[in-house]
């Protein structure tokens, strides 16, 4: 089963989601593939940052695929994805709420600024 989405948040914030699901026969629930991708419209998109497990950086010796990739003001990837590991894999509500931190530190000023 795959869920996906976009939540739209102020100033332009927004989260892309996607998740693909397995559901054993016990109606237990398993997520095998995930992307929560954050980011902003002001001018343009600019990518804020993005947590998946879509591969595994083997150049980076990282033990398994689960990663979060950072990017800079101007959109652009900030250095190499960092291992966050199988047992630092954040939920939908803990990736909310680091955007809106993001939003609160600096987010608000980037919108303000592009006015």
């Amino acid at each position: 089963m795959v869920v996906e989405g976009r939540i739209l948040g102020i100033g332009g914030v927004y989260l892309d989601s996607r998740e693909i699901l397995d559901i054993n026969d016990r109606t237990q629930v398993r997520t095998l593939r995930y992307s929560y991708h954050a980011g902003i419209k002001l001018a343009r998109d600019g990518a804020i940052f993005r947590y998946d497990n879509a591969h595994r950086y083997e150049r980076e010796h990282q033990p398994d695929e689960h990663h979060k990739h950072l990017f800079d003001a101007s959109g652009k990837e900030a250095g190499p994805p960092l291992w966050i590991g199988r047992d630092s894999c954040p939920t939908l509500e803990e990736v909310l709420a680091e955007l809106e931190e993001w939003w609160s530190e600096t987010g608000w000023f980037l919108a303000e600024s592009d006015q």
